[in-house]
């Protein structure tokens, strides 16, 4: 069961939508806010570039990396103290290097789907 007021992070490579959930009983998730790639980056790309790299795989490697230090910073903040993570494969793949020991311990459920475009209704239905 999840608790009252998990953090759940719907993400994709360009857009990561908060939610938190509502409910004691269930899971209700409430929009709570959200990162898009557009929002400057503060730090420059640390991944080697690989020959197969495009500059669409680098934004995406760029705005995970984001992600996670948002995350990380939400988690010492003491503004999450259960997390679930919604993203497809790739995103799941750019985010875990980077997850700080603290982040790591709060997360109770990753799933590796693409949700950006789902309700919330179908986000809930998929980390129960």
């Amino acid at each position: 069961m999840l608790d009252h007021n998990a953090l759940i992070v719907v993400a994709d490579g360009h857009s990561a939508r908060f939610y938190r959930n509502k409910s004691r009983a269930a899971v209700e998730l409430e929009v709570e806010g959200g990162l898009t790639a557009s929002t400057p980056l503060r730090i420059a790309s640390e991944r080697p570039l690989l020959a197969e790299d495009t500059p669409r795989d680098n934004e995406e490697a760029d705005f995970a990396r984001e992600l996670a230090h948002h995350l990380n910073d939400m988690v010492l903040k003491h503004q999450a103290e259960q997390v679930v993570i919604v993203a497809d494969p790739a995103t799941l793949g750019n985010l875990r290097p980077h997850y700080h020991v603290e982040l790591k311990k709060r997360i109770v459920k990753e799933v590796g789907k693409r949700l950006n475009d789902a309700t919330p209704e179908a986000i809930a239905a998929a980390i129960v």
